[in-house]
């Protein structure tokens, strides 16, 4: 079974509960920093501690990368959001999200805060249902490595 990388995988849906209303400045850019490193960190425990398991998982887990690669850019949320934003986030502290305050002095109302996507694809939509598909993904590509294993000869 994709074992570790589901233990990554469950840090990222930790991660995410932490991206919460009313969350701005450094503090934010660390909880994202944290987020789309650990997106991206699933591939990496997969491949560099899950293959270790069995000749069968790591030719699985071969094979599901080739296919992601031959398909590329299909799986948007991979290559433009997890694999990207990594990239961009790691290689050159530049994030591709951010957060609109809207404060309403004197009202009776509590402050808005609106955490969106600002570059990609991806672009204008809100950061947790962004990071939610990416977890569903991993989630589903595991899945399908774990039943290839399962099912091979």
């Amino acid at each position: 079974m994709t074992k570790q990388a589901r233990v990554v995988l469950a840090d990222c849906r930790g991660a995410l509960e932490e991206l919460t209303n009313g969350v701005y400045e450094d503090r934010w850019r660390r909880r994202w920093v944290v987020t789309v490193v650990l997106l991206r960190a699933v591939g990496h425990v997969l491949d560099n501690v899950d293959s270790q398991q069995s000749p069968k998982m790591k030719r699985a887990i071969a094979a599901a990368w080739t296919e992601l690669k031959a398909r590329k850019p299909d799986h948007a949320i991979y290559w433009s959001f997890i694999d990207d934003e990594r990239n961009n986030v790691v290689k050159e502290y530049l994030v591709g999200a951010g957060y609109n305050i809207t404060v309403y002095p004197g009202a009776d109302r509590p402050t808005d805060f609106e955490y969106v996507i600002n570059t990609g694809p991806f672009k204008g939509q809100l950061q947790n249902e962004v990071v939610a598909k990416a977890i569903e993904w991993w989630k589903e590509y595991l899945d399908a490595i774990d039943s290839a294993v399962e099912n091979a000869p």
